[in-house]
């Protein structure tokens, strides 16, 4: 009897204990941005990308129900207050936003580099004030750049929260992140950063990076969406209507358009270097007991950084095309630029590539300088870059008696910088085609440039964003997924000449100079759509539009006949459904 009273007594415990732990345990959380004290000004982005980091890790390794980070910066918005400091500020949070815990913290800077202190505060009714979790540590700005200061941190909390950890998770958070999502997290920060001190088109290029960095940052590519749309829209400022002061706004828009024009094609361009470390040998001297030779060299321009500043301009175009008021404002932008100094032109300079052959006993068969083309060319604010391929190095004559078995070839500076140096002064990879950087390097550009999906069409990619399709097929089936990319946007597919129909996959969200002049008598377009930008213009053959519900349509279907496909489905009420031409009228039918 007195064995079954314990035995009882300890399973009440056990209960009791389950139920304390239930209560205790975090479900649900809002990520804040750190606080900041002492940060110099060119760090003032490192709070947001604590925030940032710390997201990621939460929502991959844990089931906590992380709060969206954009839903709420509207929050702290609407609250007009980011920093919570007592019961009463917690306590409004959890309600506001239905989280039972939030995290927060502060960085600081020290003499020798950073102390970071976070923790997990409940912001819900039972525990309102409760510190559940804490950390406290110093880190280096390469530890916080690399993620490896904000890793650590993430692991601590998470460990005290009681989240459950794979070894795997664990040694992930053990270590730094990868360069790609290192990049992706530090440039989103810093957009971030940049729209909330209001320069929005250097806003946009880091988002724009970001998302090209890491496609799989879902976040990166939805504020590259908001943005866009928000400056494609044409309404600028507060909806500015009083015409004087909206065209002073794109003014002051389109000059900060061309001053980051200016300043980010004033940095030195990216480039990929890559040479053969095979010799091909060419004719014999046998007078002078000399050989000619070849080395193969190749100088690829590192796309993703044209794609970037040429997105950010199309999107700026299109926002001020969408004013309609370009002429009565007497702007044509970007024909004529509204700076002092025109930024739009071309930059084509050169390069000098020291090349040396050494054989096996150290002995220089060869010294020489090979000059490379290198730059961009411009055409209305768009660029396009320099690039050299399969580039044949002659060498004349090399010494026939001192070649041995082994030789070796190697790059020895670049405009006479010293190549240990050069390679980041002039922002030059240097690798060989035999190399794991230049097979990573192809799967990067493969990734970014030439996907194929499982039809053997051919896109260009950049991030989630179709650039152009290159490809025989009248009839496209886009499909959802290019390479285990999800698409998301839809930019310049022409296909001219050739393509009568196109089916756009449900997850898309935005087409942008997408299908220009492109032939076509039929589309399909998801109700996923919400934005459509300079699209269709010259599909005058146009006769069958499948489409999703509140579409904005933006200045797109320019031809006759089309030009009326915006009235109808405005005036239908923008349903979804299948609308024909017939008559000279559009015709509507339900989807069913």
């Amino acid at each position: 009897m007195l064995r079954f009273k314990y035995l009882l007594l300890f399973t009440l415990l056990i209960l009791l204990s389950s139920v304390i732990s239930a209560q205790d345990r975090v479900t649900s959380l809002a990520v804040l941005v750190p606080e900041a004290q002492n940060l110099a000004a060119n760090q003032n982005y490192l709070p947001a990308m604590i925030q940032g980091e710390l997201v990621s890790n939460l929502t991959k390794h844990s089931n906590i129900s992380i709060l969206d980070r954009m839903r709420l910066e509207t929050v702290l918005k609407e609250t007009e207050s980011g920093i919570y400091k007592n019961e009463a500020d917690f306590g409004r949070l959890g309600e506001i936003t239905n989280v039972e815990y939030a995290l927060t913290g502060r960085i600081t800077r020290t003499g020798t580099g950073f102390t970071l202190q976070l923790q997990v505060v409940g912001t819900g009714k039972d525990s309102i004030g409760k510190t559940r979790a804490s950390y406290s540590g110093s880190v280096t700005i390469a530890d916080l750049d690399n993620l490896t200061g904000v890793r650590k941190a993430s692991l601590d909390l998470m460990t005290q929260m009681g989240v459950t950890l794979t070894a795997s998770a664990r040694q992930e958070l053990s270590g730094a992140g990868t360069t790609e999502q290192a990049n992706a997290q530090n440039s989103l920060a810093r957009g971030i950063t940049a729209q909330k001190g209001g320069t929005v088109v250097e806003a946009l290029s880091y988002y724009i990076q970001a998302s090209n960095y890491d496609p799989s940052l879902a976040e990166a590519a939805s504020r590259v969406n908001v943005l866009s749309a928000n400056i494609s829209s044409g309404n600028i400022g507060d909806d500015t209507r009083n015409d004087i002061a909206w065209r002073r706004d794109w003014v002051q828009r389109l000059q900060e358009a061309e001053k980051f024009f200016t300043d980010y094609t004033k940095q030195n361009q990216p480039y990929f270097l890559i040479y053969d470390t095979d010799i091909t040998w060419g004719n014999i001297n046998y007078q002078n007991e000399t050989i000619e030779a070849q080395i193969r060299v190749e100088l690829l321009s590192d796309e993703a950084w044209a794609y970037t500043l040429n997105e950010v301009m199309k999107t700026i175009k299109a926002g001020f095309d969408a004013t309609g008021r370009a002429k009565t404002w007497g702007l044509d932008w970007p024909s004529k630029p509204v700076s002092t100094t025109n930024p739009f032109v071309d930059s084509l300079k050169k390069y000098s590539i020291g090349i040396e052959i050494l054989n096996s006993n150290g002995i220089s068969l060869f010294k020489g300088n090979y000059i490379f083309d290198y730059g961009f060319k411009t055409m209305n604010g768009l660029i396009t870059t320099v690039e050299k391929r399969n580039v044949n190095f002659r060498i004349r004559a090399i010494n026939a008696n001192l070649i041995t078995d082994q030789l070796s070839i190697r790059i020895t500076n670049i405009d006479g910088i010293p190549i240990e140096r050069a390679s980041s002064e002039k922002r030059i990879s240097i690798m060989t085609f035999l190399s794991n950087e230049y097979e990573k390097m192809l799967a990067e550009r493969t990734r970014i440039c030439q996907a194929a999906d499982a039809s053997g069409h051919t896109f260009e990619l950049v991030g989630r964003t179709i650039v152009s399709y290159t490809g025989k097929s009248k009839d496209l089936i886009i499909p959802p997924r290019i390479n285990g990319v999800s698409i998301t946007r839809i930019g310049n597919i022409n296909g001219k000449g050739f393509l009568t129909s196109v089916i756009i996959p449900e997850g898309v969200t935005v087409l942008s100079y997408a299908f220009d002049e492109s032939p076509l008598t039929s589309v399909v377009i998801p109700s996923s759509v919400t934005e459509i930008w300079d699209s269709f213009r010259g599909a005058s053959l146009l006769t069958s539009i499948t489409i999703g519900k509140d579409v904005f349509l933006g200045k797109s279907f320019y031809t006759t006949g089309i030009n009326d496909f915006h009235r109808d489905y405005y005036e239908n009420g923008r349903k979804a459904g299948v609308y024909r031409y017939h008559n000279n009228k559009w015709r509507y039918t339900p989807l069913k």
